[in-house]
Formats: C-alpha cells, sequence, structure tokens
C-alpha cells in the first residue's frame, strides 16, 4: 500500500522555515579575503527570479537590523561590502518502508504486511553573498535551509526568517 502527503507549495506565499523544526546554517568563505576594517554596506538588487518581493524584503530588513545592531552602516555610496541574496525553495521527498517486523526483513515464512509511505515537502533556503565593494569579487556565502511551512501566519514566518538570518550573520565575518 502507498500512501502519499503532499505539502503545499509556499513559493508564491513567502518562504518560512518551519517553526516546529530546525534549520540547518552554513558559510564558506575566500580565505585570501580581507574581512579587517568592513564597516559600510550596501545591497546588490536581487535577482529577479530569487524569490516574492514579500520574502525578499523580510529577508533584507532582518539582516539590515542583525547587521547594525552589530555596528555595520549601510552607506550610500563606495561601500566597504555589497550584499546579494537568493531564496530557494525545492521539492523534497522522503520515502520510508515499513514491514511486519517494525522495518526488519521478512523471515520465518507466513503472512507480510508493508507500507510505504511517500512524503512531499518544500525545503527552503536563504542565501547571502558577501562581495568586496571596490572590486565586487566573491569574500563570503552563508546560508540557511530548512522545511517550509505554509500554514505559518505572517507573524511567525517573520519571525522565522528572523532567526535564520540571524543564525546565518553570526558567521560574518568569518573567523580565520
Amino acid at each position: 500500500m502507498i500512501r502519499t502527503v503532499t505539502a503545499l507549495a509556499a513559493a508564491s506565499a513567502g518562504l518560512l522555515l518551519a517553526a516546529c523544526s530546525s534549520f540547518s546554517v552554513d558559510s564558506d568563505y575566500d580565505p585570501q579575503a580581507s574581512f579587517e576594517g568592513l564597516r559600510t554596506y550596501a545591497w546588490r538588487e536581487p535577482v529577479e527570479a530569487a524569490g516574492d518581493p514579500l520574502t525578499l524584503k523580510l529577508v533584507r530588513d532582518a539582516a539590515d537590523a542583525e547587521l547594525q545592531a552589530r555596528g555595520f552602516v549601510p552607506a550610500g555610496s563606495g561601500p566597504d561590502f555589497t550584499i546579494g541574496q537568493l531564496i530557494v525553495v525545492r521539492q523534497k521527498v522522503d520515502v520510508q518502508y515499513m514491514d511486519d517486523y517494525w522495518g526488519y526483513s521478512y523471515r520465518y515464512g507466513g503472512p507480510r504486511w508493508s507500507s510505504t509511505y511517500v512524503t512531499t515537502y518544500d525545503e527552503g533556503s536563504i542565501v547571502l553573498d558577501i562581495a568586496g565593494g571596490a572590486t565586487g569579487e566573491p569574500m563570503w556565502r552563508g546560508s540557511a535551509t530548512g522545511i517550509v511551512d505554509s500554514t505559518a501566519t505572517p507573524e511567525e514566518r517573520q519571525q522565522r526568517i528572523r532567526e535564520a538570518v540571524r543564525e546565518v550573520l553570526l558567521l560574518f565575518p568569518p573567523k580565520k
């Protein structure tokens, strides 16, 4: 018997890393880049297909608040670094097989019960890219990835995005 549970797509409603589950955070950087003396920043325009406008705004507002709380200052021109953002939503599939021996193989003859459970869900990522202000060369990339919750309220979505962005930016600048 196959049972299928399908999560509602939430890409157009905005990204939310599910409040009931954790998200994974990762970063990478150019070891040759100098992070000393970075103080001012500016935003690069997002790629048009990078996510819906509301989610892009929530991510940007959360990053602005986090950066400014840590002493970074928005610059009108000539920033020390620029920030780009990308929102990615992918559909994932989880398949679990269970038989009458609680997941163990069939033994000793007799009837065999088995079930296959197929679950689809959306996984979303918030990606922040930092480049040198004068050179435009990539310096650092951070991301948070988790399950998208299409049933969350706007307040819950905003809070979860703030948490994800804060966790990502705790890794910037990198500690060499």
